[in-house]
């Protein structure tokens, strides 16, 4: 089910900005001269111009975030670590929140479904640790471990939580990851206590 949802995720992705990015692209090309023209010929309507180029521009913009949001570029081309870095640089604006990252990956390069499914968790408790943690630091760190694994920690100096909840979840990000987890064979850890932050640990065997 994971699967055909990224493959899906990946085509929309690729449609959005080989399709209707280009078309927008071109249209923007045909506005710019159009406004020319008006500038000219029109100077009563140059504000309607401009504001039609401004929106082209937003939609342009609007397209990319999409696009990048099903399927970052920089996964798919450069690998998790990469993806990853870009990830934490853009939740750093967020918030007045301080992002530790390290791997020793470097550019070693998983298997495609396992990149897709660790930056899709990682994504995840990002999202959460913004929205619910209230942390001021968060560490990520992603390495080789023994038995030919990959090992994720995520940690953060937030409000915890009592783990016992985990029992009865029904958010979707939550159950998401542990799908992900079963599809891969992975295994996680996670330890945490209220007004003392949330310690994850994920291990996957390649």
């Amino acid at each position: 089910m994971i699967d055909a949802q990224e493959m899906e995720r990946k085509r929309i992705a690729a449609d959005l900005h080989d399709s209707v990015g280009q078309m927008l692209s071109l249209s923007k090309l045909h506005m710019s001269e159009i406004s020319e023209v008006i500038a000219a010929d029109l100077p009563s309507e140059k504000d309607t111009a401009e504001n039609a180029m401004r929106l082209i521009d937003e939609a342009c913009q609007e397209v990319r975030n999409i696009s990048h949001n099903l399927m970052p570029g920089a996964l798919i081309k450069l690998g998790l670590v990469p993806a990853v870095r870009e990830l934490i640089r853009k939740a750093g604006h967020s918030k007045t929140i301080r992002f530790n990252f390290s791997s020793d990956l470097d550019e070693k390069r998983l298997d495609e479904k396992v990149e897709i499914s660790l930056y899709r968790i990682v994504q995840e408790i990002i999202s959460n640790i913004l929205k619910h943690a209230n942390a001021s630091e968060v560490t990520i760190t992603i390495k080789n471990a023994e038995e030919n694994s990959i090992q994720l920690n995520i940690s953060d100096n937030g409000n915890g939580f009592d783990t016992a909840i985990l029992d009865s979840v029904t958010g979707i990000g939550w159950k998401n990851i542990y799908s992900r987890l079963a599809m891969m064979n992975g295994k996680m850890n996670i330890q945490s206590q209220l007004n003392s932050g949330t310690s994850i640990t994920i291990r996957i065997f390649l």
